[in-house]
């Protein structure tokens, strides 16, 4: 069972306009949060670490870096934060009471449903699709594609379902 998340739930508000993916590795020298703050001050909407050779402990210290640098920047009900790949750090991040919105998921990772269940119904799930194929039955209620490469499980109802029949392409 999934715990208690202290923040509101961003699952069905998000937005995918200047989603930002960005890890140690994507810096070219500069800090991690450096270019978080950039790029939140370039208008970032949606924030997804992706950090792959990095340990869970090393992965919520800087998921908690990120989260405080978009606190810094007031807009902590209005960007979306996720951890690409690794479920075991957002939970770990979440339990810690870090504003980790959900995570990323590929094809070889944790299924969506296993994802929703230990992360709650107030996490966003997004998952790596190059087809419908990839999709699968795992996530049969409310799917939001975006550019045939990310599906979001959205609640039913919200503003982001408007775009749940899209065709990958």
């Amino acid at each position: 069972m999934a715990a208690t998340f202290p923040y509101p739930s961003m699952r069905g508000s998000f937005d995918l306009r200047f989603y930002f993916v960005v890890g140690p590795d994507d810096c070219a020298g500069r800090t991690l949060l450096d270019v978080v703050a950039k790029a939140l001050d370039g208008g970032a909407s949606f924030i997804q670490l992706r950090a792959k050779h990095a340990d869970v402990a090393q992965i919520v210290s800087m998921a908690e870096g990120i989260a405080h640098e978009i606190r810094g920047h007031h807009l902590e009900d209005s960007v979306a934060f996720v951890i690409d790949d690794r479920v075991d750090a957002a939970l770990e991040a979440r339990h810690r009471g870090i504003k980790v919105d959900g995570v990323h998921i590929g094809q070889q990772d944790l299924s969506p449903l296993e994802a929703r269940r230990l992360l709650g119904n107030d996490a966003i799930i997004g998952l790596s699709a190059k087809t419908l194929d990839e999709v699968g039955t795992p996530m049969t209620e409310g799917v939001l594609c975006c550019d045939g490469l990310f599906l979001f499980d959205v609640p039913k109802g919200s503003a982001s379902q408007a775009f749940r029949d899209t065709e990958v392409f």
